[in-house]
């Protein structure tokens, strides 16, 4: 587990975590989805994919999003001091010689999820499973994305904002 203390002049009126550059997302647990590049949190080395464990020492492994940021909002510190551990795994997938698909399907605009497993399929057999949060799309990836999810809207804007394909599991 890393800790990383977030400084800089902020104060408590300060909106935590959008004011550090960074968004949180889970119901329990929550993790890292987006870091602002140049911001204070990815100056303190906080990715995209960090499963936040502690805040200021204290356990919040098993918390929601929310219930963080409550808990954030009561401190005296701020900004607080995170244990974070990362959950990023990365999935390079071929489609499959017979079908010509991943065998997965996606859900939601921010953050994507996995919404479903195909059984026996490319990402049946990367272990993706429902879920997974999708934090980025690698370019290289996205041909092969394209061949099977082309006429998908959310894929396109999906794609149009993203840039490496990064499955949290």
């Amino acid at each position: 587990m890393k800790s990383s203390k977030l400084q800089n002049s902020f104060s408590k009126s300060d909106t935590w975590p959008e004011a550090f550059g960074f968004t949180i997302y889970g119901k329990g647990p929550t993790h890292i989805i987006k870091v602002v590049p140049g911001s204070v949190a990815a100056q303190s080395g906080l990715k995209a994919g960090d499963q936040i464990l502690q805040v200021n020492s204290h356990d919040v492994s098993g918390w929601g999003d929310d219930d963080i940021i409550s808990h954030v909002s009561k401190l005296s510190q701020h900004p607080p001091s995170l244990g974070v551990v990362s959950r990023i795994r990365e999935v390079t997938l071929q489609p499959s010689p017979i079908s010509n698909e991943f065998g997965f399907s996606l859900i939601g605009t921010f953050p994507v999820k996995i919404h479903q497993i195909k059984s026996e399929s490319p990402s049946d057999e990367a272990n993706l499973i429902r879920n997974d949060l999708v934090i980025k799309v690698r370019p290289s990836v996205c041909t092969y994305c394209a061949v099977v999810l082309n006429s998908s809207k959310l894929l396109c804007n999906v794609l149009d904002r993203l840039k490496y394909l990064d499955i949290n599991l």
